[in-house]
């Protein structure tokens, strides 16, 4: 086992922990650490995007790293009240995963493969995702209590969670980059 699956097997838990126990502190919390991420995120991409001189073909994604920074720079400016945006931020990428998942529950309808617990899975982050939106402050604590069993499970689902986070990072880079072949 590597020191960062080391790192990642004792860290990921307790932070699943966290948001579980203290939701409230973590919330608070949460405006500097996720701006501090969200700056970091876009910087590295944008470095990634100059070195490996995709900057030609990858308007998009240059786009997405700048108002990825201008959004993690007004959360560590504006803190307790970047929650309100927050909360309406990860209600509409809730949506997008919704989205994602009803296109395939449609797949899996048509091939005639069982499709009813991921439609219902679907319904039901839709329904946070949206309480999210229209009451976002009202309902945050309580996406972090969710936020925190989810990291715990996927913790426990997890052969090696560092294998989870090195997949999550591609996922990342994919999507970043997964206009290039339709720019061409």
């Amino acid at each position: 086992m590597s020191s960062i699956e080391r790192y990642y097997r004792v860290m990921l838990p307790i932070v699943g922990l966290l948001c579980i126990v203290v939701p409230g502190r973590v919330a608070r919390w949460l405006p500097s650490i996720l701006g501090s991420i969200m700056v970091l995120t876009s910087v590295t991409d944008m470095i990634f995007i100059i070195k490996e001189k995709r900057y030609l073909i990858t308007y998009r994604s240059q786009a997405s790293s700048l108002i990825l920074f201008i959004m993690g720079i007004c959360f560590l400016l504006g803190q307790q009240k970047a929650l309100l945006l927050m909360g309406v931020t990860w209600g509409i990428l809730g949506l997008q995963e919704v989205n994602e998942e009803l296109e395939e529950v449609l797949i899996k309808k048509n091939k005639k493969e069982k499709w009813k617990v991921s439609a219902l899975l679907a319904g039901m982050k839709l329904v946070l995702s949206l309480a999210l939106i229209f009451e976002p402050i009202e309902k945050f604590e309580f996406h972090i209590v969710l936020l925190g069993l989810e990291i715990l499970a996927v913790t426990v689902k997890e052969k090696s969670v560092a294998e989870y986070v090195i997949r999550m990072k591609i996922k990342h880079k994919r999507n970043l980059f997964h206009h290039v072949k339709k720019d061409k």
